[in-house]
């Protein structure tokens, strides 16, 4: 089936969702890909009615998609985004009840490849604009990874062994993570930025045994305060500080739970000014004291 699929000009499936699948939270519905020369009629044809459409009239489909234009290039529109032009390494992501339409370029064609999902998470990513219909198209470039994923699930999609749909929800998740990752690039200005919070991230782990001042190192870093807290929270999802915290709180529970150092030591050892402020930190992040936490690790309680 491998090679039937590697060696075809299109290929696609459409599979039977169980309730397992639901409890799991992401269930594909189908997939496939095809690839569409110049001046060939457009969408293939085959699918089921639900999926069908032309140009003319659009669909909307209760699921999400998420296509990749890996060559070729055409236009993509929505009800709220108007018309957009692709090109090859585009992502369309496409929303459940959302009206749309999309072709390639009669004079180039493209090749695509798709997946049809729904689900739980999905739909909570949604509600939390993790993705959103007001940004379906993104850039990620020519990507052997995501293509070996699609084509991963289009032979697990083929066979349909016993756990196939569990690994192939993985692999769609690990497809949005991907888009994710080139969402938050472009916002933060690319690599530039990756390099910037690289460092401030070695530097506060060096400094893991005292305190940092945030706007010092950002000066150090040659950026504004407020610019490389925005940044920093939006890469790691924590402000300098409290990420720096988080940190010296993770160290002490390994000193607590593999040594015999005391409180006072290990609060040298993680930066606090005295062992009171540490104990009164670490049982609020934490939930116990210090010295509970020790016999819990060590099974004493």
């Amino acid at each position: 089936m491998k090679n039937n699929i590697s060696q075809s000009n299109s290929f696609f499936k459409y599979i039977t969702v169980s309730e397992h699948d639901i409890d799991w939270g992401l269930y594909l519905m189908g997939s496939g890909f095809a690839h569409t020369s110049p001046n060939e009629t457009y969408p293939p044809s085959g699918h089921p009615t639900v999926y069908n459409f032309n140009w003319k009239r659009g669909r909307i489909i209760n699921e999400f998609q998420i296509l990749y234009i890996a060559k070729g290039s055409g236009e993509f529109e929505t009800i709220k985004t108007g018309t957009i032009m692709v090109d090859e390494g585009d992502v369309i992501f496409l929303f459940p009840g959302i009206w749309h339409r999309y072709r390639p370029d009669k004079k180039i064609g493209w090749t695509e490849y798709w997946i049809s999902f729904n689900g739980d998470i999905p739909e909570r990513l949604l509600h939390r604009n993790i993705f959103s219909p007001e940004t379906p198209v993104v850039h990620l470039g020519y990507n052997a990874q995501l293509i070996t994923l699609y084509r991963d699930i289009f032979d697990l999609v083929s066979e349909e062994t016993i756990g196939s749909h569990q690994l192939i929800a993985s692999m769609t998740m690990q497809i949005m993570a991907m888009i994710r990752e080139a969402i938050l690039k472009k916002s933060s200005g690319g690599s530039n930025v990756d390099r910037i919070i690289a460092d401030a991230k070695k530097i506060i782990t060096h400094h893991i045994n005292k305190t940092i001042n945030m706007e010092d190192l950002a000066d150090d870093l040659h950026i504004s305060y407020s610019w490389f807290r925005r940044m920093f929270k939006h890469h790691t999802g924590l402000p300098p500080n409290k990420y720096h915290l988080q940190l010296r709180i993770n160290r002490a529970k390994e000193l607590l739970c593999n040594t015999n150092d005391s409180i006072n030591l290990v609060s040298e050892k993680t930066g606090f000014s005295c062992a009171y402020h540490f104990m009164s930190i670490f049982k609020k992040h934490v939930g116990v004291t210090p010295t509970q936490w020790r016999n819990l690790s060590r099974g004493q309680m």
